[in-house]
């Protein structure tokens, strides 16, 4: 060790106090996955102890292994062993083995992975009969083992824990929009395994009230949580129908076990979930539909926001020359796994749908298949079932028959298995009747060019494409294709002249490796000229080489009628006008050499346009084809010219284009000038917006279900029509639309509402109450989906024009009419008067009532008593007459008609003066005159008379008091007794005496003197004389003192302040030391005199130089151990001196940065720490209980701790120091 002024650095130890141990570990390992033949196996010791160990064998295959070891601080060492080379890995079986050991403050302390002998970092020994790999690891001081949550971003985490304990909780946050549910409800709740599906203990709430319930859940971590939402204590809970085979889009994320239990499933993976808002009983918000999001497929939803993956584009197939299409409609039993068809025609199978192909199809709903085939040929259908029942779901426990179809390409049923099989019960295998595949049909619609705006004047309702300018140009398309045919010519593709249909069809498919492409242009087909002159079409050549030319176009002939044609050519060709009933379309056809060939006449329609091809074959002739025709009634054929052009010839389709682009804007107004609103600027007066009426029907009156009914319009589409359960029978809805635009009506179904549909009808009605679609009860239990209506009824809102109305519109006149709308000059002016001739200021020319005035007759005359200012007609007078007229007045006139104020009013009382109550002001006598009665009329004298009216003087004043001369209180003036008599009680009346009486009022000499102290004769202090047991008069409690044995000599060992009777039981004190660890411990002592010295136990022995109590003694062997250890030596009676001159004091500049110093030890009171790092500390007990911590401190206080043996530990970052302290007086 480094000599002189020596620090300690830190170091690490373990902390004191916990377990067996000071430190602890934890393990976790994974043996490789070849058990069954290789013991592979773990030791870990520490010295001479066995800390663990563990195998893994072909009688013992759990491979994971984890646990946690007390140890102590130091080494440890870690074997592994394996029985073969090759480790805990194997390479055959790619196992992932590892080993972990780690703890708290160290963190991972040994971490293997790939335990191989390939592994850089493991190197495995060899030996028979096994291969081992050892390490050592240390383990360094840990704070007691505290398990807990570690993760920070867990609801749980605890900041105390060093050990996981596997329980971290993750915040999820759950919504549920439940604006959907079908019912009432008071709360809603999340139910799941981690709360044991409890109905009450996590609830949702809306504080905002949009019915989207939110709440956050604490929730342990788990890779699979199983949970729903419940609502009102599990009164209902979700349950999304029709999960069997996936059936339900919307429920895809719940899971449906063995069992028939609906859960959603909830991963918490070490971090906070938000849970998307979700539909009661669906994975997606209440507005998402899914469907067929695909505009071109059969199956498009105009209201689907989410694709179901199930849209099958137009389904019409891409069909070759000479072929058409089949539809297959094939609808599942309720055992569509069994079930296979296959189409054949006479080269074998065209179409094969194996067993298995329909399994967890939904039973009843139809699927269809449009398989291209070729035209007018025999073909069969073969349906199997491995079962043995066909296709009839309901013989054992179904509720579905399935059944197959087959329909041409214009929906003509060529086969349905129903019809030949009851109930579809064919057994294992059904063969079809033959049948014909028929003629070649359009794959769709040709478009029609035309206004598509239906807000302008020429809008065309059938329209399917906006028109684009385009005029005539006479030109065709030509196309010449190099051959192989016949002759000498490898392959032999065709015979040498082309004799049917079919052979052209195969000669110019460039899908042949004969036939390649030499040149593809628009040519003038009325200057064409070969040979042949002017009409004849001379191909391009290649000497005498095989060669196809085939011509294109479209033509619209300038007559209509009955049109021959001819054509030759120097070898075959066809010429063929498209769509108008003849077989293959073929029109004139030569099959041979150069001669001409007429057809059956041609009718044709001068507006229409047509479509032709003509096909030739050539043989390395020179003549190339000559086209002619006869027109209507002509009598001769002419050659294609520009003298004979037939009609207008183009390139390219004008079915597609139109000459004619949308128009003017509508201006709706009344066109009609004779109208009153006659608008100059309008073009329609048609209104265009309205409301039209949708009623729909439910035959059950129990609701459709998942059936819905949706009206599109252009780019609008309605909402979703569907009755509900509590809906009853019928619902009616107003649906806005407008007059131009086609509507497409919209049944949709799913696979579980197929039941309702029977059940379902509906009508809608134009503005007018006109019918535009009435679809009546279906009947049908199932539905091919979605069902688009097209109805083709034009409604009409109305016309806006308004007839005129003559009359007079001036709002002012008498005679204004509102309903009039057009001046007609009749109008006569208002006069304003009364036109009662009953009243006063009736007015003959009056047309309008005034203000009348009635008639009033009366005095006019304002001197005489009735004059009447309003009267305006003279009636008879009345002069006046003064006096009294008040009636109630003592002296009332009663011919006078005008008060004069002279009225007396009636006065009543006793006018007699001898009576007792005499008025002097009355003038009328009301005869209750009361006579006089003299006598004492004080009603508080002791001889008050009640009868008395008038005094005389006479009155005694009442005396109360006690009556009673027996009584102790008799009062002798007393004449009204007032219940105060007191009796006379003889006893003792000194409150003082102990025999004093409260109810006495008469002393009668009996009192007896109180004599306080203790009257127990068991007492210490019994006193006989004493009968109060009490201190003093002022002090009432116990005076006893119980007797206490024991020894009273105070200078014997134990010497009893207690004590106050001896009991012989006294002990003589012996001092000494009586510290048994101490050196100059006495057994005799029982008495401490200070005197205990402690060695410390270093090599010079006992005391030698000092004892442990000497404080510098102490410190320099606690800063060099090597003054104790090896030698006494000169520098350490240095470092010694230097304690006692330094006085306990260190300079900070004498330390280097990680030195810490801890002095005086053993100590009195203080400990002084030097030190210039960050630190912390905490002093334990000898319990191991901590009693004092703070950080950055130079001394610590510990005088108020009893003395003993404690323990200081300083940590600095992850170091920790831990010193022994002694505390003594």
């Amino acid at each position: 060790m480094k000599k002189g002024l020596l620090l300690f650095l830190l170091s690490i130890v373990p902390v004191l106090g916990y377990g067996q141990g000071t430190s602890w570990f934890e393990i976790e390992l994974e043996f490789g996955g070849f058990t069954s033949s290789n013991t592979q196996g773990i030791v870990i010791t520490q010295g001479t102890d066995t800390l663990y160990e563990a195998y893994c064998s072909p009688s013992n295959q759990a491979r994971y292994r984890y646990t946690v070891i007390n140890a102590d601080t130091g080494d440890i060492n870690v074997e592994l062993k394996s029985a073969y080379s090759y480790g805990w890995y194997s390479y055959s079986y790619q196992s992932d083995s590892y080993l972990s050991i780690r703890n708290f403050t160290q963190g991972d302390v040994l971490d293997l992975v790939k335990l191989d002998f390939s592994n850089n970092n493991i190197e495995w020994v060899g030996y028979n009969p096994t291969w081992s790999y050892d390490t050592v690891v240390n383990l360094l001081s840990q704070p007691p083992p505290f398990a807990g949550c570690m993760d920070t971003l867990s609801s749980s985490y605890d900041t105390n824990a060093n050990l996981s304990n596997g329980q971290c909780t993750y915040p999820v946050d759950f919504a549920v929009d439940m604006n959907s549910y079908p019912d009432t409800f008071s709360q809603v709740y999340v139910s799941g395994q981690f709360n044991s599906w409890s109905g009450i203990w996590d609830s949702l709430s809306d504080p905002d009230g949009d019915n989207i319930w939110t709440g956050t859940v604490d929730i342990l971590n788990n890779p699979g949580w199983l949970w729903k939402y419940s609502v009102d204590n599990w009164v209902d809970q979700e349950l999304p129908p029709n999960m069997q085979n996936n059936q339900n889009p919307y429920a895809t994320c719940f899971l449906l076990d063995a069992a028939g239990f609906t859960n959603r499933n909830l991963i918490v993976d070490g971090a906070p979930v938000v849970l998307d808002t979700n539909c009661w009983e669906k994975c997606l918000d209440c507005e998402d539909i899914i469907g067929c999001t695909d505009s071109t497929s059969a199956e498009f939803n105009p209201w689907a926001t989410i694709s179901d993956g199930q849209c099958q584009g137009s389904n019409l197939p891409t069909l070759a020359p000479g072929e058409t299409y089949l539809e297959v409609i094939f609808t599942p039993d309720n055992y569509g796994s069994e079930s296979s068809w296959t189409l054949y025609d006479d080269n074998g199978a065209v179409e094969i749908k194996p067993a298995g192909t329909y399994s967890g199809a939904a039973p009843g709903v139809p699927i269809s298949y449009y398989i291209p085939v070729d035209t007018n040929i025999l073909v069969d259908v073969v349906i199997g079932d491995s079962y043995g029942d066909g296709l009839n779901g309901t013989l054992y426990g179904g509720t579905v028959n399935g059944n197959l179809q087959v329909l041409d390409c214009s929906q003509n049923i060529l086969f349905n298995l129903a019809d030949s099989v009851t109930n579809s019960n064919f057994g294992y295998l059904y063969t079809s009747p033959q049948f014909n595949t028929g003629s070649a049909c359009s794959t769709g619609p040709a478009p029609i060019a035309g206004c598509t705006d239906p807000f302008s004047l020429n809008y065309n309702p059938n329209a399917t494409v906006d028109p684009t300018p385009w005029t005539p140009t006479n030109t065709v398309n030509l196309r010449s294709l190099k051959t192989h045919y016949g002759g000498n010519q490898s392959g032999q593709y065709y015979t040498q002249n082309a004799n049917n249909h079919t052979e052209f069809d195969n000669m110019v498919n460039l899908a042949d490796g004969g036939t390649t492409l030499h040149l593809d242009t628009t040519v003038d087909i009325l200057s064409l000229q070969g040979p042949r002159g002017i009409g004849s079409w001379d191909p391009p050549r290649w000497g005498n080489q095989r060669f196809a030319i085939i011509y294109t176009g479209w033509f619209k002939p300038n007559e209509t009628g009955t049109y021959a044609f001819r054509t030759r050519t120097d070898d075959s060709h066809e010429f063929m006008i498209k769509n108008i009933g003849y077989t293959d379309d073929i029109v004139t056809k030569h099959y041979g050499f150069n001669n001409w060939n007429t057809n059956t006449n041609v009718s044709l329609d001068s507006n229409t346009w047509y479509e032709f091809e003509m096909r030739i074959q050539n043989f390395g002739g020179v003549y190339g084809a000559q086209f002619e025709y006869k027109v209507p009634n002509g009598t001769s054929y002419n050659q294609l010219s520009p003298s004979y052009p037939l009609g207008e010839w183009s390139a390219t389709n004008p079915n597609v284009v139109d000459s004619t682009t949308c128009g003017d804007q509508r201006i709706v107004g009344c066109t009609d000038s004779t109208s009153f609103n006659y608008d100059p600027n309008a073009n329609t007066s048609e209104v265009m917006l309205g409301d039209y009426t949708l009623k729909i029907y439910d035959g059950a009156s129990n609701g459709w279900g998942g059936t819905w009914l949706g009206i599109k319009q252009g780019e609008i589409t309605s909402p979703q029509y569907q009755i509900g359960p509590q809906d009853g029978s019928s619902l009616t809805f107003e649906v806005p639309l407008n007059i131009y635009e086609p509507i497409e009506l919209y049944l949709f179904t799913t696979p579980q509402s197929q039941g309702s549909i029977a059940q379902v009808a509906y009508t809608l009605y134009g503005p007018e109450g006109d019918t535009i679609v009435d679809v009546p009860y279906w009947g049908a239990q199932s539905l091919q989906f979605p069902i688009i209506q097209t109805p083709t009824a034009q409604p009409t809102f109305g016309d806006v024009c308004v007839e005129k109305v003559f009359g007079c519109i001036d709002t002012a006149a008498f005679n204004y009419d509102p309903l009039a709308n057009t001046l007609d000059s009749s109008c006569i002016p208002v006069v304003v008067g009364c036109t009662n001739p009953l009243s006063f200021n009736y007015d003959s020319t009056a047309n309008v009532s005034g203000t009348c005035i009635p008639i009033i007759v009366g005095c006019m005359d304002p001197t005489q008593y009735n004059y009447d200012s309003t009267a305006n007609t003279v009636g008879t007078c009345i002069p006046f007459i003064y006096g009294c007229t008040d009636s109630t007045q003592f002296n009332y006139n009663s011919l006078a008609n005008t008060d004069d104020n002279s009225c007396i009013p009636y006065v009543y009382g006793c006018t007699d003066p001898l009576a007792f109550n005499y008025n002097s002001s009355a003038n009328v006598n009301d005869g209750n005159c009361i006579p006089t009665l003299y006598g004492c009329t004080d009603s508080t004298s002791f001889n008050y008379n009640p009868l008395a009216n008038t005094n005389n003087g006479s009155c005694i004043p009442k005396v109360f008091g006690c009556t009673n001369v027996n009584s102790i209180n008799y009062n002798p003036l007393a004449n009204i007794d007032d219940s105060t008599c007191i009796p006379t009680i003889y006893g003792c009346t000194d409150t003082a005496a102990l025999n004093y009486n409260p109810l006495a009022n008469t002393d009668n000499g009996t009192c007896i003197p109180k004599v306080f102290g203790c009257t127990d004769p068991n007492s210490f202090n019994y006193n006989s004389l004493a009968n109060v047991n009490q201190v003093s008069i002022t002090d009432p409690s116990n005076p006893c003192i119980p007797v206490l044995y024991g020894c009273t000599d105070s200078t014997a060992v134990n010497y009893d302040p207690l004590a106050n009777t001896d009991n012989g039981s006294c002990i003589p004190s012996v001092y000494g030391c009586i510290d048994p660890t101490a050196h100059n411990f006495n057994p005799g002592a029982n008495v401490s005199d200070s005197s205990c010295v402690y060695d410390a136990g270093c090599i010079t022995g006992p005391g030698n130089p000092y004892w442990l109590n000497d404080p510098c003694y102490a410190w320099v062997i606690d800063v060099d151990e090597y003054c104790c250890t090896n030698s006494w030596d000169p520098d350490c009676q240095a470092l010694y001196d230097y304690c006692g001159t330094a006085s306990g004091t260190l300079d900070m500049e004498d330390f280097t940065f990680d030195h810490i110093v801890v002095f005086p030890n053993p100590t009195t009171g203080n400990l002084t720490i030097r030190t210039n790092l960050d630190i912390t500390y905490s002093l334990f007990d000898f319990t191991g209980r901590e009693v004092l911590k703070d950080l950055n401190v130079e001394v610590i206080d510990i005088t108020t701790l009893p003395n003993g043996v404690y323990f200081l530990s300083i940590r600095y970052h992850e170091k920790v120091f831990n010193k022994r302290i002694v505390k003594e007086d």
